[in-house]
């Protein structure tokens, strides 16, 4: 009996430059970034309409213990339920990377102080009250499970969530990630990792991915889903063809300068995919801002695509939403393949083509990567819907 096909139905996502896709393709063509330097500072923050929307969620006996991490991701679901049919059979494979940090953060600190601590502690502090929240909001039965690979838990959500499909474990799951840890500890942490960008001022656009004087990582809140199902009800959005994911002894922070590991991880999604290197038509990088990360990720397409397929990052406007941005990465690069038209990069200097909008010359596959501390990286391949056959 054949594997079944993964479809990808029905996405959602939020971050520092809205709410939903189409509020983000038009952030893109803005050429403006909602990225600022607080306090010296650079971070991305939600719009006041997402903080208003969630201190109304707050207000919901079910939710105001939660962590804001595992509220935004309720409110996402929300939102990407009355978009689509979820029905009580499906599961959830949703992940972050540092996951309920002000929660966990404001608790060993009053614990350290002598003060009792909220019974609610435990259960809402455990990674997997993540994903249990999503399944009671929407009264899911299948499986429910917390993942986290650093940053690119959005990808290793979306694969192990196709995994149980093909293993007959739901006939549908909800994967992505979620992020809400701009707090000092954690900004401070990233600091002395020496990968955070360095305040530049009232610098226009602090995350400057593949650029030559880029200086660092942006962090940024934020949360992202895809519905995949294997028997869609209603038109896919795209069909999950190929995925790879690989792990080398590197540093704690970064992988080989040479980019082996996404070598490796690409290699698997295209062998997976029955797919060459001609038949990508656009990646979606990981595009951190870093310089060894991003030098040693170009090198990576330049050894397996040889500069021939262009490449477009989305962390200058979003910001590093950790766990949550390689599942945005996916949803933004979908509708970059289905347009055919990729976004501008406008902190390049003039004259240079990333700058402006561009046409894709093909729309067939796309490739998404993402890259994560201790060494691992993932790769995803994706069909263009106009060209899935049933």
């Amino acid at each position: 009996m054949p594997a079944p096909r993964i479809f990808i139905t029905a996405v959602e996502m939020i971050s520092p430059a809205g709410w939903g896709v189409h509020t983000h393709l038009d952030a893109f063509r803005s050429e403006q970034s909602p990225l600022r330097n607080v306090h010296g500072t650079a971070e991305g923050h939600l719009p006041d309409f997402v903080k208003n929307a969630l201190e109304r969620l707050r207000e919901e006996k079910s939710l105001k213990n939660q962590d804001p991490v595992t509220q935004l991701a309720v409110l996402l679901i929300r939102s990407m339920a009355t978009k689509s049919r979820i029905p009580p059979d499906f599961g959830v494979i949703f992940g972050s990377s540092r996951g309920a940090a002000r929660h966990l953060e404001a608790a060993i600190a009053e614990h350290l102080e002598g003060r009792r601590l909220h019974p609610l502690t435990s259960p809402t502090t455990t990674a997997s009250s993540l994903p249990a929240a999503i399944a009671r909001e929407l009264g899911l039965e299948g499986p429910s499970l917390a993942i986290s690979a650093a940053c690119s838990t959005g990808l290793h959500a979306i694969i192990q969530a196709a995994a149980s499909i093909r293993m007959d474990m739901a006939p549908g799951m909800i994967a992505g990630g979620a992020e809400s840890a701009n707090t000092r500890f954690t900004l401070d942490m990233l600091k002395e990792a020496k990968v955070y960008a360095e305040p530049k001022g009232d610098a226009e656009f602090p995350c400057r991915p593949g650029a030559m004087d880029r200086n660092g990582m942006v962090l940024s809140e934020g949360a992202a889903a895809v519905l995949l199902e294997s028997d869609p009800w209603q038109a896919p959005l795209g069909e999950l063809v190929g995925w790879g994911a690989a792990t080398e002894k590197s540093t704690l922070t970064g992988i080989s300068p040479d980019g082996s590991v996404l070598v490796k991880a690409i290699s698997q999604a295209l062998k997976i995919a029955g797919l060459q290197v001609s038949d990508i038509d656009l990646i979606v990088g990981h595009g951190a801002g870093t310089q060894k990360g991003d030098a040693a990720e170009m090198k990576a397409y330049e050894t397996l695509f040889f500069d021939q397929v262009p490449v477009v990052w989305h962390k200058w406007l979003l910001g590093h939403m950790l766990g949550a941005s390689a599942c945005a990465s996916v949803i933004l690069g979908l509708h970059h393949l289905k347009e055919g038209l990729l976004p501008p990069h406008p902190y390049f200097p003039f004259g240079d083509f990333r700058r402006s909008e561009r046409r894709l010359q093909s729309q067939r596959h796309l490739l998404v990567t993402a890259l994560g501390f201790g060494g691992n990286a993932a790769a995803l391949i994706v069909k263009n819907p106009a060209l899935i056959e049933f």
